[in-house]
């Protein structure tokens, strides 16, 4: 019984010890290409426009690179200053919506009005996202 017990130790402590093992150069080269490949393709162009009132003050679309594992709302935080909860926005670059005049901020993808909050678009290649505040 002993001996059992003794080999079996054995053994679990060669796995242990192969288990620990640092990767080889060629591993650690190939996991970092993976790696390097799975960030470039998660950078997806599009076009951000943000208006008031059908008049742009970012001076037309301008040409981003979204990051297509974020939000609308976390990628658009990187470039604008945003306010906002749950998920809504209330105020772009300082222009705020206000309840009282019914002026929202309300955005389109590709001239299609959203029905999800800016949270929880992911943006695709080749979108075309206007933010417009307006009356509705």
């Amino acid at each position: 019984m002993r001996k059992k017990l003794v080999s079996l130790f054995s053994i679990v402590l060669v796995l242990a010890a192969c288990a620990g093992q640092p990767q080889t150069a060629s591993e650690a080269a190939s996991q970092a290409k993976t790696s390097q490949a799975s960030n470039e393709s998660a950078l997806v162009a599009g076009k951000l426009d943000i208006q008031v009132d059908g008049q742009s003050i970012t001076s037309g679309p301008q040409e981003h690179m979204f990051d297509s594992n974020l939000s609308l709302l976390d990628n658009m935080q990187q470039w604008y200053e945003i306010e906002g909860k749950e998920g809504f926005i209330e105020t772009i670059e300082g222009q705020s919506q206000d309840e009282a005049q019914s002026r929202y901020w309300l955005y389109t993808v590709n001239g299609e009005m959203v029905n999800v909050g800016a949270d929880e678009y992911y943006v695709q290649a080749g979108d075309v996202i206007i933010w417009n505040l307006a009356s509705i």
